[in-house]
């Protein structure tokens, strides 16, 4: 286990780039350090409890559930640095308001679709696609979110795995993602005063690839679990976009928001409302057996059959929640872990044929279903949380934790995003805010519009 202190040295010298002369960070593109390490954190809520943070065990399921605690026991076990995060490739969305029907702005590798303005800006929990669309046609959407991205090397990994990866051809019809780039994104920790040229490099190259650059606050900080200070929220909001901003990217591109350690107060929706973002992806679902459910807006509040009794507890017009899913273990999806990947890495410590095939099953079971008898298959996206620095060879925190030597962890990842892209031709891995953006105007595999 990490303490604190030693965690943020770790930061602080990875983000500053102390370890490019020490370690050896720079490769094709050079970029210095940048990284969390994650401590394991004691403890945790299990099975079910209050929405678990990064390193939460995540026993799963429906059982527990109850308040939970904060993840590590309260004193902080940091997921590499954060909670995980989903979504790539540009960033989309509305540029106007949330449910003001503004037209949807388009993201790099996706601007060939003409969106026009968004059907639905209020939309209830399901369990089924949007629009009336069959579940037989409409894309499979899965969406990594890569959270922190503090050391270089592990960054750099993550760009270039995607470089000339591509959707399956379909019809050609972009607005379903048909032979576009799959891309993924990354919600970023600024870090403002002691990031290095170099890795500042690497987050601008994020926007140039066509992936998608979004919002993980500037500090990342301990104190920032739960807290109810709305202006802490807004400013380490406005720091971190202002940082990207600077970087070259659109703000009207930043339209999505992860919590540090998937643990929020009132007072983070409330400030995410004010930032103007469009999406948050923070609040953990669980499975109960039945199937997964989709995205779907604020506006009565969060799904009450799927989640924990945590913040957020209002209603929050027009902002679209994209959920954490459980991550299940086994086709029956009873068993159940946190989805995001220190969750498998450090608190699970599986190895990287666990983690393949657990990818894997969660792809096939909303696919193919199998949950239970009637559970039937439905597409619902499948977001999974990740951890850049949890793939470099320099964070020593991290793989100290994780008994999974690092090129494991790698090749696990790897291999689940090829055999996915060849599973079906449905797939699609696309950024979280281009899941946002088609479900605002959902299309159907044979061009159908959803109503």
């Amino acid at each position: 286990m990490t303490s604190r202190s030693s965690f943020f040295m770790t930061l602080a010298l990875a983000v500053s780039g102390a370890c490019a002369v020490a370690a050896g960070c720079v490769a094709s593109d050079p970029a210095s350090g940048g990284g969390t390490g994650g401590a394991a954190g004691p403890g945790g809520s299990s099975g079910g409890g209050s929405g678990g943070s990064g390193p939460r065990p995540g026993s799963g399921g429906q059982s527990g559930g109850g308040s939970g605690g904060k993840s590590g026991g309260g004193s902080g076990g940091m997921s590499g640095g954060g909670s995980g995060g989903k979504t790539g490739g540009g960033s989309g969305g509305m540029s106007g308001g949330g449910s003001g029907g503004s037209p949807i702005v388009g993201s790099l590798p996706f601007d060939n679709c003409n969106w026009g303005p968004p059907v639905f800006t209020k939309l209830d929990p399901s369990q089924l696609p949007p629009g009336g669309l069959a579940v037989d046609n409409v894309p499979q959407f899965v969406s990594i979110g890569f959270d922190d991205n503090a050391f270089a090397d592990g960054m750099q990994w993550v760009l270039d795995l995607f470089k000339g990866k591509q959707n399956p051809a379909g019809t050609g019809n972009h607005c379903t993602f048909d032979g576009t780039p799959a891309r993924v994104s990354f919600y970023i920790n600024s870090h403002v005063g002691i990031t290095s040229d170099a890795l500042k490099s690497l987050h601008a190259r994020v926007y140039a690839d066509g992936h998608e650059p979004a919002n993980h606050t500037d500090t990342h900080a301990d104190t920032l679990m739960q807290n109810p200070n709305v202006s802490v929220w807004t400013q380490e909001m406005t720091t971190c976009n202002d940082y990207l901003v600077g970087l070259g990217v659109p703000r009207a591109r930043l339209i999505g928001f992860r919590t540090p350690f998937l643990q929020q107060s009132e007072a983070t929706f409330q400030a995410i409302v004010q930032e103007n973002f469009k999406y948050d992806c923070s609040v953990e679902h669980y499975n109960d057996g039945s199937g997964f459910i989709w995205p779907y807006t604020l506006d009565n509040g969060k799904d009450p059959k799927h989640t924990y009794m945590t913040p957020p507890n209002g209603k929050y017009p027009g902002l679209w929640e994209l959920p954490v899913n459980q991550l299940s273990l086994a086709a029956t999806g009873y068993q159940a872990i946190t989805g995001l990947d220190y969750n498998m890495w450090v608190n699970a410590k599986m190895t990287g044929d666990q983690v393949l095939e657990t990818l894997k099953i969660n792809l096939i079971l909303r696919m193919k279903g199998g949950m239970m008898p009637d559970a039937a298959p439905n597409r619902a996206p499948m977001l999974v949380g990740g951890h850049s620095d949890l793939y470099s060879l320099l964070n020593a925190d991290a793989n100290a934790a994780a008994p999974t030597p690092v090129l494991e962890r790698r090749a696990a990842i790897s291999q689940f995003i090829d055999w996915a892209l060849a599973y079906d031709p449905a797939v699609r891995i696309v950024p979280s805010a281009e899941v946002m953006h088609w479900m605002q105007a959902p299309v159907g595999l044979d061009g159908t519009k959803g109503k």
